[in-house]
């Protein structure tokens, strides 16, 4: 899998993340959802070995956090991950964007949102 900007995962890498965000999109659909429930995902279906393999539960959400930081505004199949900022909590804050239903043209890339305690757009 190849981006325009050079980025490239390799064949292995990028399974194990389609994985995931297949997973999340049936958990969560188009939500906001914190690096933490996204961890809870991964080590309940066995997802993602390679990037969430620490012992401690806060390191493996921290790796977590940096993976999807890392993977923002990129596609995965025909999601697009989107990562913002819930201003209350200070906190990360990720979503999946369906490219295919059109989702995609109201979150341009590096969408940074306020959002409320619940999540929701401020």
């Amino acid at each position: 899998m190849r981006r325009s900007d050079g980025w490239a995962i390799s064949h292995g890498q990028g399974r194990h993340w389609r994985d995931l965000v297949h997973a999340w999109w049936d958990k969560f659909g188009p939500r906001w959802v914190s690096a933490g429930e996204l961890l809870d995902l991964a080590l309940e279906r066995d997802l993602l070995g390679s990037i969430v393999r620490d012992k401690t539960q806060r390191a493996q959400k921290i790796r977590l956090g940096k993976a999807l930081s890392s993977a923002r505004d990129r596609h995965f199949a025909h999601y697009r991950l989107v990562a913002g900022r819930n201003s209350n909590a200070k906190t990360a804050q990720y979503r999946l964007i369906d490219v295919e239903a059109g989702d995609d043209e109201n979150a341009p890339p590096g969408e940074q949102l306020s959002l409320d305690a619940t999540g929701g757009q401020a």
